[in-house]
C-alpha cells in the first residue's frame, strides 16, 4: 500500500471554531477494489494554529469499486469517525 501523511483545514460556520487535521493515508487495492485507509497522526512540520480546533482521534475505511451492472457509475462504502471536540468560538445566551 502507498502512504502519505496529509493536513486539512475545514472551514465551520459561526459559532464553532474551524477544524484541522494531520492524518496518515494509505491506499492500495485488493482485487478489483480501491481501498483507502487513514489513521490521526501528527506532524513537527504542521504546528497547531490558534483560534482552530486539531482533530487528532480520526479512523476512516473507505472502499469502491465499478458497478458492474452500470459501469459509469461506482459502489463504495465509508465507515468514518472523529472526535470534533465542539470547540465553540463564543458562548450564546439563550431566551426561554
Amino acid at each position: 500500500m502507498e502512504q502519505e501523511q496529509l493536513h486539512w483545514e475545514v472551514k465551520f460556520p459561526w459559532p464553532l471554531s474551524n477544524r484541522d487535521y494531520v492524518f496518515v493515508r494509505h491506499r492500495g487495492r485488493v482485487g478489483d477494489r480501491h481501498v483507502l485507509v487513514s489513521k490521526g497522526s501528527s506532524s513537527p512540520q504542521v504546528p497547531e494554529a490558534g483560534g482552530v480546533v486539531r482533530v487528532e482521534q480520526l479512523r476512516n475505511l473507505m472502499s469502491f469499486v465499478r458497478d458492474p451492472e452500470r459501469p459509469e457509475r461506482l459502489r463504495f462504502c465509508l465507515l468514518y469517525f472523529d472526535d470534533l471536540k465542539h470547540g465553540f468560538s463564543l458562548l450564546l445566551p439563550l431566551r426561554f
